[in-house]
């Protein structure tokens, strides 16, 4: 329910925010076949700047409430559902939040040092491609809770 409520928080916020103030990813070509584990996993494992990388701030009991560690389970069951929405990346706060100056909530990530543009657009495609894990993985998307958890099903 917290998840639910946090998303409709910042949804709202959308409709507020300034289309210029987001990096314009038009007329760039598409990525096909993104991939969590090889092409997204690694930007917020990656040294980004001399603070560190994503996880450096966002770990395990981070004081942002986003955790993109694997400490207990896999990042991206963290994460989907809560702060990506498969399929819509203008509608999931964690590309707003890479890709716009003033995000619906808070600032623009990571502080100091935006990421690339080819790191925007991998993120971008993935969340637009489904926002699948493995293709082995054993919870299908629709078993993924809204909190991002796993269903009991």
């Amino acid at each position: 329910m917290a998840g639910a409520v946090r998303h409709g928080a910042w949804l709202l916020a959308l409709a507020t925010l300034p289309v210029a103030a987001c990096d314009d990813l038009r007329g760039t070509p598409l990525h096909p076949a993104v991939d969590w584990q090889r092409d997204i996993k690694p930007i917020f494992n990656e040294l980004i700047s001399a603070s560190g990388r994503c996880t450096s701030c966002h770990g395990p009991g981070s004081f942002t409430g986003l955790d993109l560690s694997d400490v207990q389970l896999d990042a991206i069951y963290k994460i989907v559902g809560s702060y990506v929405v498969p399929g819509r990346p203008k509608d999931s706060l964690l590309f707003l939040k890479i890709n716009c100056d003033a995000p619906p909530v808070g600032a623009r990530m990571p502080p100091g040092a935006p990421l690339t543009r080819l790191q925007q657009e991998l993120i971008h495609d993935w969340i637009a491609q489904g926002a699948y894990g493995e293709p082995d993985d054993p919870i299908p998307r629709q078993f993924i809770g809204r909190d991002g958890f796993e269903s009991l099903r």
